[in-house]
């Protein structure tokens, strides 16, 4: 379907994709390339998303959960797959059957693969300072030695996640660098030597280089966006994303009457479109008074509360436009870091919260 087909969609520049992807490979080879499609390819369909970064060269995908790569299996996805997240014991199975590499950091993890008559490859986490999933790196070294005697399994990978690459001061990311790495070394002195060790997220990628080691991870630079105000620009990476909708209705209203729910009125004669988008598309309802749009290359100030499945703009300053006139909600003039600070969020929860609702239109130039 084209976009002219559709009252609001997302357009998604699979030709830009696959730029960023190219500028991040010319900077990390060596090491191989973990393209992170999760949470639908952080909002932009995981399906042609990947498709278009498996011909680009991706080395392997990177999701959280088995549905997930399930999903990527059933639209033709042939290459690894690796399971960032954890998982539940009636879904070991799932990981011989769909070819899927899961991620193990605990006894149980090991327990689950115990019966099973296949051979399974696995990545092993080591939380080296997040504090989230991972075996903890002081008890990862007698945890791996354990793995590597379990029946079924084999280590292919290892890898750790950085808490604040993103930030300025790279301190802290040196510090679990410095203890990820040691645990390589001892690893390796008793005869573990783990082919794919991978730390590196996109954060790292641009100011961090030491930490390439086998593999990288990058995850929101592919999407043309920068993870943290601090970091490097030190490629040249294109938004791949753009969220659009159309004016379905135009009306002139007089001064004092109201404008969506609440106490907002008209404090002049106002011309208002009302677009057919709200918070259940995921469009922020934070933006309700304060937010803009793009018609006619001319602002449009959001006037009244964001509703569900609608939101009202003034166009009293763009006298031609009209029904059915392309609005651009964010991604084209009106950069998603804007909506994500006016919304007091980060970039990621922008692209992420849009709906499936919203259709994906895929444009390559």
């Amino acid at each position: 379907m084209k976009a002219s087909d559709s009252l609001t969609w997302v357009e998604v520049n699979l030709s830009f994709l696959r730029h960023n992807f190219s500028q991040i490979k010319r900077v990390v080879e060596p090491a191989k390339v973990m393209a992170v499609v999760k949470a639908d390819a952080y909002g932009h369909g995981a399906g042609a998303v990947s498709q278009a970064l498996v011909s680009a060269g991706a080395d392997m995908l990177g999701v959280v959960s088995v549905s997930e790569g399930i999903q990527l299996r059933d639209e033709g996805i042939k290459i690894p797959i690796l399971i960032l997240g954890s998982f539940i014991e009636k879904e070991a199975k799932e990981f011989v059957a769909y070819h899927l590499t899961p991620t193990i950091f605990t006894k149980e993890h090991l327990s689950f693969f115990s019966s099973l008559s296949a051979e399974i490859g696995v990545h092993i986490k080591v939380d080296t300072g997040m504090g989230r999933l991972g075996v903890m790196v002081d008890k990862a070294e007698e945890f791996i030695l354990e793995v590597s005697r379990a029946k079924n399994i084999r280590i292919e990978g290892i890898f750790s996640h950085f808490a604040s690459a993103y930030l300025e001061d790279k301190g802290y990311a040196k510090e679990q660098f410095l203890r990820f790495s040691s645990l390589c070394s001892s690893l390796k002195k008793k005869g573990i030597d783990l082919s794919l060790r991978h730390i590196a997220n996109s954060a790292a990628i641009l100011d961090l280089p030491e930490t390439y080691l086998d593999m990288t991870r990058p995850g929101l630079l592919l999407y043309g966006l920068w993870p943290g105000d601090d970091v490097r620009r030190a490629i040249e990476i294109k938004p791949v994303l753009a969220f659009k909708t159309r004016i379905v209705a135009i009306k002139n209203l007089p001064v004092g009457w109201h404008i969506s729910y609440g106490t907002t009125t008209a404090t002049k004669e106002m011309r208002v479109a009302v677009l057919p988008v709200g918070y259940s598309h995921g469009y922020p309802r934070l933006l309700s008074n304060k937010g803009y749009v793009s018609i006619k290359g001319k602002r449009a100030d959001i006037v009244g509360v964001v509703c569900m499945d609608m939101l009202m703009v003034d166009v009293s300053s763009i006298p031609d436009a009209s029904i059915s006139d392309e609005v651009i909600l964010f991604g084209e003039g009106i950069s998603i870091n804007e909506i994500a600070s006016l919304a007091e969020t980060i970039n990621y929860e922008i692209t992420t919260r849009i709906s499936p609702r919203v259709e994906r239109v895929y444009v390559d130039n």
